[in-house]
C-alpha cells in the first residue's frame, strides 16, 4: 500500500512540472504589421517566441527565396563560459528536419541572414517560430533586436501587381487561347568589375591573402541576388557590391554571378594571381621621419549666393576623424569659411611647418573652371557667379605650397582643379622588396601632389550614400587599405580611380602640381594605432558609456596605470602580439537599480573577435544580490586585450545586466557597441 501511494505521489509531482513547464514554454506571439518594414521589437528568446506576418500573392510569383536578415545579441560559440548560443526557426507546421538552424562558429554579432524558400510559406498569415537550441541552458538565451526581409524591389513589384485592367482594357469576345502572352524579361544583368583592372584580359596581381572584390549590377528590374565565388555579396539599391575574397597562392579564379528578379544570370569570371611576399632586408624597410603630419580640412555647404551643397562640410568632418585618429595628424577643420579664412589659414601652416613635416589640404566645395584664361578656381561660401573677387585662383595655391618648408604635401580637392599639373606614370609594387625601396625613394624626395575627384567637368556632390561619390571612396580606402605604410598613389589606383569612374560621369586624377617645387617624391601615409584619443560614446536610456582611450602598447600606459595599483605589471606579451587597453567611463545610470558589465570583445576590421584576458575597474559596489558586483556612477574600467601586432582595432563590444529592482528576481540584457 506504502509502495502504491509513493508511486500516485511521484506520478503528481511529474504530471506538475510537465503542466509547469508546458505553461513556461508556451511561445510568446508577436504581430509583423508591416513586411517591407524592418520588425524593431525586441524578443529575448528565454521561451519559445511566435512571430505573425501577412505575406502577399505577389511574393510567390516574384521569389522562389526570400532573404530573411535578423540582428541579435551575440550567437555563436563562447569560449570562456563554454556556452553555445544557437537557435532554430519553424515556418508554419514545418516539420522539425526542415526547420532552420542558425548561430555562428564562434561568438559573435553578425547579422544571421537564412534563405527561406517560399514554397514553406503562404499566402496570408504565416507564423515564424524561434527557439533555441537548448532548452534547459538560460545561458544559451538570445535576443533578436531587428528583423527584415531582404526584398529589393519590393515596392515596385508590388506598385506593377497592384494594378488592375480597366473595362476599356478586356475584350469579352476574345476566347482565353488568343490573348496576347505577357512577354517576360529574358536579358540577364550586367556585371562591371570596378576594384580591379579586368579588361583586355590583363590579370590582377595580389600580394596579400585578402581581396576586395567590388563592382556594379545592372538592370532594369532591379537586382536580387549578386555572388561572388558563390558567397553572397552585399549590395545595395543601385546594385554596387563588394566583399572579401581570401586567396590561395597562385592563380584564383573569380565568378561574379548576379539575377535580376525574373532570375535570369549573368557570370564575370576573372583571374588573380597571389605571388608569395618575402621578408624585406631591416635596411630596406622605409623608416619613419622625424617631422609629424599635419592637415587642413575645408568643407563648405552654405553658400550665400550659389547654390548650397550637402555633403561637403560631413565629408570633411569625416575625413579629418579618420586621419586624426587612424593616421595621427594635427587637424584644423574649417567648415563653411571665406576667402580670407581659407588664405589667412595657409598662411599660418606656412610659418609653423618644418622641413621633415607632412602636410594635406583637403577641400570640398564649389569649383570654377575658365575655360578662356584655362584657369581653375575654388569658391568659399562668399563667392559670387558673376565677379571674382572672393574666388581663389590655384596659382594661389600654388605659390603657398611653393613657399613651405615641408618635403612632403598632398592637396586632395573634391572640386574642378586642373589646367596646373601633368601626368604621372602608375608604379607596379608586386613584392615587398620593391616597396620598401619605393616608399624610401618616394619619403627621401621632395613630393607636391593633387588628388582630385574631377577634372574639367563637373563633379557629383551626391551618390555616395550621405557622401560624394569621391569621398565615400577616399574614406573606404584610408580604412581598408592593408598597408601600415603607403604612398597616395597607390591610395588612387588601389580604391579611388575605378570606384569613382565606374559610379558618376566624373574620372578623377592623380597628378604632379606644376611649377610648386616638386623634386619627384610622392605623399606617404602611415598609420598610427599606439596612443589614439577616441572622444567615443555610447548612450541609451539606462546608461551612458564614454571610451576615453584606446592604446596599444607592451604594458600598462601612464595614464591608465594611474587608475590600477601602480606597482602591477603586465607579463611581456608572447611573440607577434600586443596588449590593447581600452578606458571606458561610466557617465549616466539611470532608470535601473544595478548594473555589471561582462563578455567585453574587441572586434577588428579583418572580422576577429579578441576577448579581454583582464578587466580592472574603479568605483563598484559588492552587493548581496544576484549580481557579482555593482558598477556605479562615475566608475572607471579598463579592458586589457591581447592582439596579434598586425590586427587594426574596429570596434569595442560588450553586454550588460541590470534590474529594474533591487528585489525583482529578473535579469535584463542589453549590449554596447563602440565603433572605434
Amino acid at each position: 500500500m506504502a509502495t502504491k501511494r509513493k508511486f500516485l505521489l511521484a506520478s503528481t509531482v511529474s504530471l506538475l512540472l510537465l503542466f509547469t513547464f508546458s505553461q513556461n514554454s508556451q511561445a510568446t506571439i508577436y504581430e509583423w504589421n508591416d513586411f517591407t518594414k524592418p520588425f524593431t521589437k525586441q524578443l529575448n528568446v528565454t521561451v519559445p517566441i511566435t512571430v505573425e506576418v501577412d505575406l502577399p500573392d505577389f511574393i510567390f510569383k516574384n521569389y522562389r527565396e526570400i532573404p530573411l536578415v535578423f540582428e541579435h545579441s551575440g550567437l555563436g560559440f563562447n569560449i570562456s563560459s563554454g556556452i553555445r548560443r544557437s537557435g532554430t526557426l519553424t515556418i508554419n507546421e514545418q516539420g522539425r528536419s526542415q526547420r532552420y538552424r542558425f548561430g555562428h562558429k564562434q561568438y559573435s554579432d553578425e547579422p544571421i541572414r537564412l534563405l527561406i524558400k517560399t514554397k514553406e510559406l503562404k499566402t496570408g498569415l504565416n507564423k515564424l517560430h524561434f527557439r533555441k537550441t537548448s532548452p534547459h541552458s538560460w545561458g544559451a538565451n538570445y535576443g533578436i533586436y531587428k528583423m527584415y526581409f531582404d526584398l529589393p524591389d519590393i515596392e515596385k513589384i508590388r506598385t506593377v501587381s497592384s494594378k488592375s485592367p480597366s473595362p476599356s482594357e478586356i475584350d469579352h469576345k476574345k476566347p482565353k487561347s488568343q490573348s496576347p502572352k505577357v512577354q517576360k524579361d529574358i536579358a540577364p544583368p550586367k556585371i562591371v568589375i570596378t576594384s580591379h583592372d579586368i579588361s583586355r584580359g590583363i590579370r590582377p596581381i595580389q600580394n596579400q591573402k585578402k581581396v576586395r572584390i567590388s563592382g556594379k549590377a545592372y538592370d532594369e528590374n532591379g537586382i536580387v541576388e549578386i555572388t561572388i565565388n558563390n558567397k553572397d555579396a552585399t549590395f545595395d539599391e543601385e546594385g554596387n557590391f563588394e566583399t572579401d575574397i581570401y586567396l590561395k597562392m597562385g592563380e584564383n579564379q573569380i565568378v561574379v554571378s548576379a539575377m535580376d528578379v525574373y532570375e535570369n544570370r549573368a557570370n564575370k569570371e576573372f583571374t588573380i594571381t597571389r605571388v608569395a611576399s618575402k621578408t624585406p632586408s631591416k635596411a630596406k624597410i622605409v623608416k619613419a621621419t622625424a617631422g609629424k603630419y599635419f592637415a587642413l580640412v575645408i568643407g563648405n555647404d552654405n553658400y550665400k549666393y550659389l547654390r548650397k551643397l550637402t555633403t561637403a562640410k560631413k565629408d570633411a568632418e569625416q575625413v579629418g576623424t579618420i586621419l586624426k585618429h587612424r593616421y595621427g595628424f594635427d587637424i584644423k577643420l574649417l567648415l563653411d569659411v571665406t576667402r580670407n579664412d581659407i588664405v589667412r589659414a595657409l598662411n599660418r601652416f606656412r610659418k609653423k611647418l618644418r622641413e621633415d613635416d607632412s602636410f594635406l589640404i583637403y577641400y570640398a566645395g564649389h569649383g570654377e573652371f575658365d575655360k578662356v584664361t584655362n584657369k581653375a578656381y575654388w569658391l568659399p561660401v562668399d563667392a559670387r557667379s558673376d565677379e571674382d573677387t572672393n574666388w581663389i585662383i590655384v596659382d594661389t595655391i600654388t605659390s603657398n605650397i611653393k613657399r613651405i618648408p615641408s618635403r612632403h604635401i598632398l592637396i586632395i580637392a573634391d572640386s574642378c582643379y586642373s589646367g596646373t599639373f601633368t601626368r604621372r606614370a602608375v608604379t607596379e609594387l608586386v613584392s615587398d622588396q620593391k616597396r620598401g625601396r619605393y616608399l624610401n625613394k618616394m619619403q627621401a624626395k621632395r613630393s607636391r601632389m593633387l588628388l582630385a575627384s574631377g577634372g574639367n567637368e563637373p563633379v557629383s556632390d551626391i551618390g555616395g550614400k550621405g557622401h560624394s561619390v569621391f569621398a565615400k571612396a577616399l574614406l573606404r580606402g584610408l580604412a581598408g587599405i592593408d598597408h601600415k605604410e603607403f604612398t597616395a598613389e597607390e591610395l588612387y589606383y588601389q580604391y579611388i580611380k575605378e570606384m569613382v569612374a565606374g559610379s558618376s560621369e566624373q574620372t578623377p586624377e592623380y597628378n604632379i602640381i606644376r611649377n610648386s617645387g616638386h623634386e619627384g617624391g610622392d605623399f606617404v601615409f602611415r598609420k598610427k594605432l599606439a596612443s589614439v584619443e577616441q572622444e567615443k560614446s555610447w548612450e541609451d536610456e539606462k546608461i551612458k558609456i564614454t571610451l576615453d582611450k584606446m592604446e596599444i602598447a607592451d604594458d600598462y600606459p601612464a595614464d591608465i596605470r594611474k587608475i590600477v595599483h601602480p606597482d602591477k605589471k603586465l607579463p611581456k606579451p608572447k611573440s607577434g602580439y600586443k596588449y590593447a587597453f581600452c578606458l571606458i567611463t561610466m557617465n549616466k545610470i539611470k532608470n535601473v537599480h544595478l548594473v555589471n558589465l561582462e563578455d567585453s570583445i574587441l572586434i577588428s576590421e579583418e572580422r576577429n573577435n579578441y576577448k579581454s584576458i583582464m578587466s580592472v575597474t574603479t568605483g563598484i559596489n559588492f552587493m548581496k544580490y544576484s549580481l557579482r558586483y555593482v558598477v556605479t556612477e562615475g566608475a572607471k574600467i579598463v579592458y586589457v586585450f591581447l592582439i596579434p601586432q598586425h590586427a587594426k582595432p574596429d570596434k569595442l563590444s560588450f553586454v550588460y545586466y541590470f534590474k529594474n529592482q533591487l528585489k525583482d528576481s529578473s535579469i535584463e540584457k542589453g549590449k554596447i557597441e563602440i565603433q572605434l
